[in-house]
């Protein structure tokens, strides 16, 4: 097996969009689709389950976004929990949001002022967990809103299910920085 290192990962990316001619949008797809068919191999019946699906506000919650229409699209039960108002998102993880949204995925917006266990209840009562909350690029330790509600999805009873690496786990050397997902299973793309 072939690792890679966050830099590594993202210069086969650039050259792929650039060289390959394949757009972000696609490799986004192609991301979040191969995550949702790893995701429903290693946990049958995943798409008979409520699924909530926690994005943050970079292109690991594009990912996420792209799992929710693919399962809500099926019929299953989704929900998307943003934890930063999706109106900050750019590029590809905010097209792939405003797709979501026009195919009726249902949204929550997490208001990080407000009753967390009232805005948590969702997601401690789904049957699993798609955590799309940060990706390779984590460089600083995990506070505030985003390490309080990975210390919820750690303390969960349903499967959780990471994209590209488990959040709060610093690409390079594997460590958590402050609080990381605890995640019954990650998708990777291309490499580990």
């Amino acid at each position: 097996m072939l690792l890679v290192t966050p830099e590594e990962m993202a210069v086969l990316d650039r050259r792929t969009i650039e060289e390959a001619w394949l757009p972000g949008m696609v490799l986004m797809e192609v991301a979040g689709r191969g995550a949702l068919a790893f995701f429903e191999e290693v946990a049958p019946g995943f798409a008979r389950r409520p699924v909530a699906v926690l994005c943050g506000s970079g292109n690991n919650a594009g990912d996420g976004f792209v799992i929710a229409r693919g399962l809500h699209c099926r019929g299953a039960r989704v929900l998307v929990v943003c934890l930063r108002d999706p109106a900050g998102l750019s590029g590809d993880a905010r097209a792939n949001f405003e797709i979501a949204e026009r195919v009726c995925v249902p949204v929550r917006v997490f208001e990080e002022a407000g009753d967390f266990d009232a805005q948590f209840a969702p997601v401690a009562g789904a049957g699993a967990v798609v955590d799309a909350i940060l990706g390779t690029g984590l460089k600083s330790e995990v506070t505030g809103l985003y390490r309080r509600v990975i210390e919820a999805v750690n303390g969960l009873s349903a499967p959780v299910f990471s994209v590209d690496i488990p959040s709060g786990l610093h690409g390079a050397s594997g460590r958590p920085l402050g609080a990381a997902v605890r995640a019954t299973a990650t998708a990777t793309f291309g490499y580990a």
